[in-house]
């Protein structure tokens, strides 16, 4: 009976949901986790342009703020997620227009995938974070007036593994925003 513990504790580390100290070798950092639980944006992941030939994919160019570069004459689309405390994250998401944000994870209760249809190319899939707050400078209330409204990102990529999304918030709200849901 002795032996749960150890095992519990060596399965939790060898999925990647362990506690912090481990996090940094073995699975996404907190800022990794935002943009991959808003946008479903990471390595690779390709934008859903309509430019011929091969799309652009995304590459993070730098750790600190995280960022992702995906570039195509052309287009170019830039992600930059802040980490500004355990629960609150500033995104700065920019392709033809620059839309600067923060997101509050604090009361984060659930997220999903929705299907949209928003037209004019946009994503076929949004993001809904129920429980977040968002704030935006005033250029981008829209954005804001928006998420009030239906908790919803209209902008998600599509990602190669959306079933992992679930274990994604787990972790992230095991390991970086413990928060307070309601």
């Amino acid at each position: 009976m002795t032996y749960r513990l150890p095992l519990i504790l060596g399965l939790l580390i060898f999925a990647g949901c362990s506690d912090q100290s481990s996090k940094a070798a073995d699975g996404p950092t907190a800022e990794q986790a935002v943009a991959y639980m808003v946008f479903g944006l990471e390595e690779g992941t390709v934008v859903p342009v309509g430019l011929e030939g091969d799309p652009p994919a995304f590459h993070q160019t730098s750790a600190e703020p995280l960022t992702y570069v995906a570039e195509k004459d052309p287009a170019k689309v830039t992600i930059t997620i802040t980490r500004q405390d355990d629960c609150n994250y500033a995104i700065n998401f920019a392709a033809r227009d620059n839309f600067k944000f923060s997101l509050d994870f604090g009361k984060l209760t659930s997220v999903a995938i929705i299907e949209q249809d928003l037209g004019m190319g946009a994503p076929k899939h949004g993001t809904t974070l129920t429980g977040a707050r968002m704030t935006c400078n005033v250029e981008e209330q829209g954005f804001c007036e928006m998420f009030q409204k239906t908790s919803s990102w209209p902008f998600r990529l599509e990602d190669n593994d959306p079933g992992r999304l679930p274990g994604m918030v787990k972790c992230f709200q095991t390991n970086f925003c413990k928060g307070q849901p309601s």
